[in-house]
């Protein structure tokens, strides 16, 4: 019975993943043809972020780390 179950609940997850791997492709051209006209994001100018919008100046040490630094320096 519980085997049973489990073979059941399998056969969902298989699905599920199958559904969204469809729901990609339908979403998405990935074909051949399309990607050869797609742009690069690394030539793309409206792909990239500026590093000071990703890197913080004043990032303080996590509490965690105290523990491990010697001296409390």
């Amino acid at each position: 019975m519980v085997t049973h179950w489990v073979e059941i609940i399998e056969n969902e997850l298989q699905e599920d993943q199958n559904n969204k791997v469809a729901n990609i492709v339908d979403t998405y051209d990935i074909s051949i043809e399309n990607i050869e006209q797609l742009q690069h994001p690394a030539v793309d100018l409206q792909a990239k972020c500026e590093l000071k919008n990703i890197f913080v100046e004043n990032l303080e040490l996590p509490n965690y780390l105290e523990d491990f630094i010697i001296d409390g320096n």
